[in-house]
């Protein structure tokens, strides 16, 4: 791939956007709106989307949690269940029910409607963060103190499983992959560990990475696993045949210059969006593991990264107070993301006039034509192509 950063980057004056509206829609490449709760200038730590991408919940490094309207960008509900760093927080149970998790060392569960908290369980350390599995019966969290994961009964906190010393050093990321049977799980030590609910044994532990790995995500087939690291790259994992033990992983480098902390696939799994220190967000292609597209906008570290069901929109959050929703559902008409997407298939490209598919020859300049369609066209200097 050519060296020239794959970079879409579009600056406001933060103190004159309005929240939740189109950003320079008629000159961005990728149109953006800017989210900000007002007077406030802690930084974000996470974002989800939620109830079929109409609305979408933040956690706060003062312990605050939002629930957004994304078409308008106005906060619908907003709790106060922390007085420390969010680490998790996420709507479940059809809507009804938060999952919050914080650095003040507790796991809650409460009603979205009223507030309420139904149960918290207080650790005995940090806790670095917290997911619930599919069917909504199991929540997990991992804690920095024994460096265990904890498996709770959503409905009351009863803990149900203890995993001890399940990483050297402090894990930072525990997720549920998409049946519910598998909790994988990154830290500090660099290892990425996969526990099988059903032969309640870790059953995969991953070592690739240089660095602390920050987080991690299934792919929505399970056949992947998704790991982002503080070594600047991502890798993507055979977990399904245990390819990687014979083959190792796909290194997705390249693309940010500094931490990578988030990562998330998008729902038809052939796309992998990272966020990191550098302040900006990739997309990555999944089966060729090369970068698409890069965002920059925010003007602090990205800290947590999420996609639409339909694919077209990214959510953003970063320590520098704001959230961004990117439109991402025009990138392939943008050149350098062509020349990207040519780069990846060898010069293949499809005719924007027929439809058929046609090489770039590496002396050509830019089209997106086919040369037959070229030659029919009086507008296409051929010659000059060439």
């Amino acid at each position: 791939m050519s060296e020239e950063l794959i970079e879409v980057a579009d600056q406001i004056d933060n103190n004159e956007f309005k929240t939740g509206k189109w950003e320079n829609e008629n000159i961005a490449q990728v149109p953006f709106k800017v989210y900000r709760k007002q007077n406030t200038s802690t930084g974000l730590l996470n974002c989800s989307l939620c109830l079929d991408d109409k609305y979408f919940m933040t956690g706060y490094k003062n312990g605050t949690i939002c629930l957004w309207e994304t078409e308008t960008g106005e906060i619908i509900k907003e709790y106060k269940k922390h007085n420390h760093y969010i680490t998790q927080a996420k709507l479940f149970y059809e809507g009804q029910r938060i999952l919050s998790s914080s650095y003040d060392m507790n796991v809650c569960v409460s009603d979205m409607e009223t507030g309420e908290t139904i149960w918290s369980s207080k650790h005995p350390g940090l806790v670095t963060s917290s997911d619930v599995s599919p069917d909504d019966k199991i929540i997990v969290s991992a804690s920095d103190f024994d460096y265990s994961l904890y498996f709770w009964d959503f409905r009351n906190g009863k803990m149900i499983n203890r995993v001890e010393g399940q990483h050297s050093s402090t894990p930072l990321c525990c997720t549920f992959s998409s049946d519910g049977q598998r909790v994988a799980s990154t830290g500090i030590d660099a290892n990425t560990k996969i526990y099988d609910l059903v032969s309640q044994k870790t059953t995969v532990t991953l070592s690739g990475h240089e660095n602390v790995v920050s987080s991690c995500r299934f792919s929505h087939n399970q056949l992947f696993l998704c790991t982002s690291s503080w070594d600047k790259t991502l890798q993507i994992w055979d977990i399904s045949t245990g390819g990687f033990r014979s083959q190792g992983s796909k290194v997705l480098a390249d693309g940010h210059i500094g931490s990578v902390s988030c990562c998330s696939f998008s729902a038809d799994d052939t796309k992998v969006v990272s966020g990191g220190y550098d302040q900006s967000i990739c997309v990555w292609d999944t089966s060729a593991a090369s970068k698409i597209v890069c965002l920059r906008g925010h003007t602090d570290w990205v800290t947590s990264v999420d996609i639409t069901a339909d694919g077209r929109y990214i959510l953003s959050a970063s320590e520098d107070s704001t959230l961004r929703l990117w439109d991402i559902g025009n990138i392939d008409d943008i050149t350098l993301v062509q020349n990207a997407r040519r780069t990846m298939t060898g010069g293949l490209a499809k005719c924007g006039n027929c439809g058929k598919p046609f090489i770039h020859p590496e002396n050509e300049r830019m089209s997106n034509m086919c040369v037959f369609c070229r030659l029919n066209d009086p507008t296409e200097d051929l010659i000059a192509a060439v």
